[in-house]
């Protein structure tokens, strides 16, 4: 099972537990739950920007419970699953508290009181989980699937090229080279807008150097920066970690991706190899300011029939990128962030 696939399911296995524990043992699940939230980057990334999304429009749980807002002042399911993250992170939650969120539900929605105490707080914590909690748990499996659609979407898209169009690609790219990064990267654009990403290419901006910035007219946009190996060396992966991680940053991204397209020839030919942090979906990728960034290698190079078959090229030299150089790469990056934040 990928990373990506066996966090969602630790995940819905946690908010089962929430969802699931009896009025007693609900504080304590969902003190665990918060603990691993807060404990995978991902999900903390996730977690920050659906906050500071909403910062200053959602309601305090303190101002819901004491009747100060409107239970209709939500104008989204994102903005409501602001408020139950609220209220998963606020570690002073206590009884009270939840009896508190209950019955103000109750209130609003003119559900009857139970005949005893027992019977009235667990329909309170029901109403609790479907109505606040609910949107949280939606807002996270939501995120995690996406994240695992683009990178079926850029797998396809690889080895659509790998498969069907190196040569066709290889030639466009050696007969214009002073263009042939725009010439790699305009098929891949097309691929994506056909698929159903939505995003603008500008010529120029005041930044100057993100290559696909989709869904640019949402709160989600898609990280994706593309570089061309054309020579041996490490200078286009590690400038392409830079740049993804500035936009992730930027746009408060927790995911980003890096599409190296490989056109290495004769002698100069080499695989890239990856050391760094793990591997998910078949791709390497590395962790940086809480921000994952995939490497998604691209082979385009002209194999003659000596290397015709995969068993062939195994003997192939690579260029082998590690940590240390990534980490280097976004050093500067560093007096930037936050100084609560950890470069890994």
């Amino acid at each position: 099972m990928d990373r990506n696939r066996l966090l969602r399911k630790k995940f819905s296995d946690r908010f089962d537990a929430v969802e699931n524990a009896p009025f007693g043992a609900f504080l304590t699940t969902l003190e665990l739950l918060r603990f691993f939230i807060l404990e995978e980057p991902v999900l903390k990334e996730l977690a920050e920007r659906l906050l500071k999304l909403h910062e200053g429009t959602s309601a305090s749980v303190k101002q819901f419970t004491a009747n100060d807002v409107p239970l209709d002042s939500f104008e989204s399911e994102s903005e409501m699953a602001a408020f139950g993250l609220q209220f998963l992170f606020d570690e002073s939650n206590s009884i009270g508290t939840m009896r508190g969120i209950g019955q103000r539900l109750f209130s609003a929605l003119s559900y009857p009181s139970l005949p005893t105490q027992k019977q009235d707080d667990e329909a309170k914590l029901d109403l609790l989980r479907a109505r606040i909690l609910a949107p949280v748990r939606r807002y996270f499996e939501d995120n995690l699937d996406r994240n695992l659609a683009i990178v079926s979407l850029l797998t396809r898209y690889k080895r659509r090229c790998e498969w069907f169009d190196r040569k066709n690609l290889l030639d466009q790219f050696m007969n214009d080279t002073q263009r042939g990064e725009a010439v790699l990267k305009v098929p891949l654009y097309r691929y994506l807008f056909d698929n159903g990403i939505d995003f603008e290419i500008e010529p120029s901006s005041i930044d100057g150097r993100i290559d696909i910035l989709g869904n640019q007219l949402t709160d989600d946009p898609l990280v994706v920066e593309c570089k061309v190996l054309s020579s041996p060396g490490k200078a286009a992966t590690t400038s392409g970690f830079k740049q993804a991680v500035e936009y992730a940053l930027k746009y408060n991204e927790p995911v980003a991706y890096v599409v190296i397209f490989n056109v290495l020839k004769d002698k100069d030919k080499r695989r890239l190899e990856f050391e760094v942090s793990g591997t998910e979906f078949g791709y390497p990728y590395e962790t940086v300011f809480n921000k994952r960034v995939y490497f998604i290698e691209i082979d385009l190079m002209d194999y003659d029939d000596s290397e015709k078959w995969v068993s062939q090229r195994q003997g192939m030299r690579g260029i082998v990128i590690k940590t240390a150089d990534l980490v280097e790469s976004v050093e500067s990056l560093r007096v930037e962030t936050s100084a609560d934040d950890r470069i890994i």
